[in-house]
């Protein structure tokens, strides 16, 4: 019983724990139930999800791929195929990175910086993106990471979505833009620039800089056309490694090369691929071979073609059509900008060179000295053309030789100038044709159709310089000589302009008369000098006979005269009783003659030289000859003597006294005075004489007539003499109100 009894309550209390399991599994039955269609729904949503992606995500021209949380691919699109990345299959469990850049290990790689700083925000919900131009892939992309939500919830759903584009179009239509608004920008500045400066440098550099911002390039270059060749007027990016930016110069004979020239005549850029292999490439000043590719465009107003805009690239093949399209644009708007710059330059140049020339005509005509004249017109000549050196040589008619006369060198140079030198014009045929023709010639050292000979290069050439300019000196028909102008310049410079050679031409003729004047001058010079040579040896030889004859009338003549007036006396004393009163009456006068003979031929030898001149000196002489001078002719006779305790020089002393024996007699005879004034002074290095009368006066300028022939003569006598000594004599004088001698001679 007891027994039964314990079982049963043991059944009991089973059935009670079965019936709470059944309780238990009846609630969980009711509690799984929305869990099972939460589920349902979920597996609803990824199907509609994936039916989604394979409808959608495989028709996008972007590559998407579902990423899981460990940053693993799930699904990719076909865009992976589309860009040769490899199989939709074969993507499964593979990285993006991989799948982007199979195998990369560089640590740069934009994508590992990228992914580190993303993949953590995508886990928690924060989106993010990149651009960058792939290597691997050769486009811009666009990366997207952007976290895959229930949108309806707004919860994650544990995966992100990566997506890559191709926006290379875009780039490039965004490059395309910036450059068509660089170009619209730098054709405003280049417009600008016509009316902002008509300074031709300033514009220069203008349009440089600008060109930089049109055509992507490594060096520069605006050439301007002059006289058929193309000159470089400004460039940058040309200087050598570690050098200091220079301007790059040189000449192009546009004729000499088929791509220039059909710039200038068609009007059409020109593209160069790769200068390395182009027979019609204009070689450089140096070695330049890192520029592989070329574009350039002509600057045209209207249908003339002025210069050349050219650009220059490291690589081949780095220009194309869109390059000189755009070139060409912003070269149309330059070209104005140039022409309103060099009309103004020229404008300016014309008025410099007037001015020059107006400056070198007054320079050279307020002067007759010739070497003055010569210097003066080779350096203005060198510095207004630029040249380096400028020689002048002149002709000399008679024996056919040229002499260098001036010489100037812009800078040191290491050469021989040469002046003084004379050559033989039939040794320079350049020359000679120069002057037989009156013809202006340019000389090349490496044309050779202008052979230079040993004597011309010596001329007109020196070492290192390539080219002269030779100018004919004329007046007239007349040939006075050649002006050489030479200019060093490497490679192909052609220094010597029309322009410049109109300039030194205009140089030459206005300096050409000065030069003949001067030429004239020295020649009236030298035969003044050859005058005054011979006239001082006149007066010395005169002054010689002087001095001879007066010597002989007073111990020859005076001697004999006396003894006749001695012998005369004696006959009259011892024949007294026997002559008749007739005889003693002509004895007696013969006597007096003698004695009157006598005393005139004593007169004479002392107006001929005073032996007191070279015994007593110029003082005691001169103070001699006034006293009697005022005793004869009753004029009122001041004589002051200052500084001169020491005698003078024989040669001074005597000319000293014949200027003053020669005034006063000319005031004797001339002036009507009854007063002189004559003062005689040493001063430091000359020896002055001053004579002034009160007489009537003349007018010095209207002197003429008679009154030349004797008062002339004697004021040429004066002025000769002094003149000998190389010293100085002046007349003032007015009607009415004197005269005043004044000579000074150096002592």
């Amino acid at each position: 019983m007891d027994y039964s009894k314990m079982k049963k309550a043991q059944l009991i209390e089973e059935i009670e724990a079965l019936q709470e399991k059944i309780a238990g599994l009846e609630r969980a039955q009711a509690e799984r139930g929305p869990a099972e269609e939460e589920l349902k729904e979920l597996l609803k949503k990824i199907e509609q999800a994936k039916q989604e992606w394979e409808s959608t995500a495989d028709s996008l021209p972007d590559l998407v791929c579902l990423v899981d949380d460990r940053g693993c691919i799930i699904r990719a699109n076909r865009t992976v195929e589309t860009w040769n990345l490899g199989r939709v299959v074969d993507v499964k469990g593979r990285r993006v990175h991989e799948l982007l850049h199979p195998g990369c290990v560089d640590s740069s790689c934009y994508l590992d910086s990228f992914w580190e700083g993303t993949w953590e925000e995508a886990l928690r919900g924060q989106p993010a993106q990149c651009e960058a131009y792939d290597e691997f892939l050769k486009r811009h992309v666009l990366v997207q990471v952007e976290p895959w939500k229930d949108w309806g919830k707004g919860t994650a759903l544990g995966s992100t979505v990566v997506v890559v584009r191709d926006i290379t179009e875009r780039k490039r239509a965004e490059e395309e833009l910036r450059r068509e608004r660089d170009l619209a920008e730098a054709l405003e500045e280049a417009a600008a620039a016509v009316s902002s400066t008509l300074d031709l440098d300033e514009v220069l550099d203008h349009i440089l800089e600008q060109a930089e911002r049109v055509v992507a390039g490594d060096a520069f270059s605006i050439i301007l056309i002059e006289d058929d060749v193309g000159r470089v007027a400004r460039s940058r990016g040309y200087e050598l490694p570690g050098e200091e930016i220079q301007p790059l110069r040189f000449d192009i004979p546009i004729a000499k090369y088929s791509k220039v020239m059909k710039m200038a005549r068609t009007g059409k850029p020109v593209i160069v691929p790769d200068t390395s292999v182009d027979p019609d490439w204009v070689p450089a000043a140096r070695d330049q071979g890192w520029r592989r590719s070329y574009v350039g465009v002509p600057i045209q107003l209207g249908d003339v073609t002025v210069g050349f805009l050219s650009v220059s690239g490291t690589g081949p093949g780095q220009f194309g059509p869109e390059d000189a399209r755009r070139m060409q644009a912003f070269a149309s708007h330059a070209a104005i900008a140039i022409e309103n710059a060099r009309l103004f330059e020229g404008v300016q140049q014309k008025s410099e060179e007037l001015a020059l020339l107006l400056d070198m005509a007054t320079t050279v005509s307020s002067t007759l000295e010739l070497d003055y004249i010569l210097r003066t017109l080779a350096e203005k000549m060198t510095t207004s053309v630029g040249a380096t050196f400028c020689r002048i040589a002149l002709l000399n008619e008679v024996n056919q030789t040229l002499t260098i006369a001036a010489v100037f060198a812009a800078h040191d140079l290491d050469w021989d100038p040469g002046l003084g030198r004379q050559y033989a014009l039939a040794d320079a045929s350049w020359h000679r044709q120069v002057i037989e023709r009156g013809e202006i010639m340019i000389l090349r050292q490496d044309d050779p159709s202008k052979a230079v000979s040993e004597t011309e290069c010596r001329i007109a050439l020196s070492e290192g310089i390539q080219s002269a300019l030779l100018i004919p000196l004329m007046v007239g028909d007349r040939t006075l000589g050649v002006v050489s102008l030479g200019e060093m310049r490497s490679w192909q410079r052609i220094p010597f302009t029309a322009d410049r050679v109109r300039l030194c031409q205009a140089m030459a003729n206005a300096t050409a008369v000065a030069i003949e004047k001067a030429q004239l001058l020295d020649a009236i010079t030298k035969h003044r000098r050859d005058l005054q040579r011979l006239s001082a040896q006149l007066i010395n030889a005169q002054e010689a006979e002087r001095r001879r004859i007066s010597r002989e009338l007073h111990d020859e003549v005076g001697q004999a005269l006396t003894m006749i007036s001695i012998n005369l006396a004696a006959i009259e004393k011892e024949l007294l009783s026997e002559l008749s009163p007739m005889a003693r009456e002509r004895l007696a006068e013969t006597g007096a003659l003698a004695d009157q003979t006598l005393e005139q031929i004593r007169e004479l030898s002392l107006d001929l030289r005073p032996t007191m001149l070279d015994d007593l000196g110029l003082i005691s002489t001169l103070r001699w000859y006034m006293n009697r001078y005022a005793k004869r002719l009753n004029i009122e006779v001041k004589f002051e003597a200052i500084e001169l305790e020491e005698r003078l020089p024989a040669d001074i002393e005597t000319v000293l006294y014949r200027a003053v024996q020669e005034a006063l007699t000319n005031v004797a005879r001339h002036t009507q005075a009854n007063r002189v004034n004559v003062r005689l002074e040493r001063k430091v290095s000359t020896v002055v004489v001053f004579i002034e009368d009160n007489g009537q006066g003349f007018d010095v300028e209207k002197l003429a007539g008679r009154e030349v022939l004797e008062r002339g003569v004697g004021l040429l006598g004066i002025r000769e003499r002094v003149a000998s000594l190389g010293g100085s004599f002046s007349i003032q004088s007015r009607p009415g109100q004197g005269t005043r001698l004044t000579i000074e001679i150096p002592s």
